[in-house]
């Protein structure tokens, strides 16, 4: 847990004396005591933000090892950020052989994870997304049938939060797979998208919010939708 909170801090110092720092992560996340699992969880969600390219050389150790914690009811939540961080450092090269396990995973978790874990996984299936880019089109339609009804939610504090999630993979969604597949979601994800710009919500700050509404529009119209 230290690690994470000191990469956080001075990124640069810790960067030459990574390579003698990663044995306690690695260890960590396959530790019997539930307690280090969470810690090292918790490090590597860290280390994935401020150390992209040393996380992502990586993922042959990193993937599988927090793959195999999203089975730990205990641990989930904690993997699942550590899964999400590492998402985002991969790419269309090296999320290939993870990203059918993963969806086969991801998907069913949207409709059967606790409420405080639904926003968590939406965001961590738009990470995949920006990673696979175009080979994600084959799980596009189950995670969008998904995904959308979190976008009419309006009740106050979590549900505000998980629709900001929503909204913001929806349009990432829309950037990865292109125009002519998301065209039929299209009318409706802008409606609901530019509606909600005026949704007052104590949850979220309104500048977020709207930055948040206006940012899915812009994203599912940008150029791969118009081209």
């Amino acid at each position: 847990m230290a690690l994470g909170v000191t990469v956080k801090g001075c990124s640069m110092f810790i960067q030459p004396h990574i390579d003698q720092l990663w044995p306690f992560i690695d260890s960590g996340l396959e530790d019997s005591d539930l307690r280090v699992r969470r810690a090292a969880c918790t490090s590597l969600s860290c280390v994935c933000k401020m150390l992209v390219d040393e996380c992502a050389s990586r993922h042959q150790i990193l993937v599988p090892r927090v793959s195999a914690l999203l089975k730990d009811s205990a641990c989930q939540r904690n993997a699942m950020t550590a899964l999400d961080g590492l998402l985002e450092v991969l790419d269309n090269q090296t999320i290939g052989p993870y990203l059918h396990p993963l969806m086969e995973r991801l998907g069913p978790m949207i409709d059967s994870a606790p409420p405080k874990l639904k926003g968590t996984v939406v965001g961590a299936i738009g990470s995949a997304a920006y990673a696979a880019k175009g080979a994600f089109e084959p799980y596009f339609d189950v995670c969008m049938q998904r995904i959308t009804p979190f976008l009419s939610l309006r009740a106050e504090g979590k549900e505000q939060e998980l629709r900001g999630v929503a909204q913001d993979t929806v349009g990432t969604l829309a950037s990865a797979v292109g125009k002519e597949k998301f065209r039929p979601f299209l009318e409706g994800c802008l409606t609901i998208a530019f509606e909600a710009i005026d949704l007052n919500s104590s949850s979220l700050p309104s500048d977020d919010l709207n930055q948040c509404n206006i940012s899915i529009g812009w994203k599912i119209t940008d150029s791969k939708l118009n081209r």
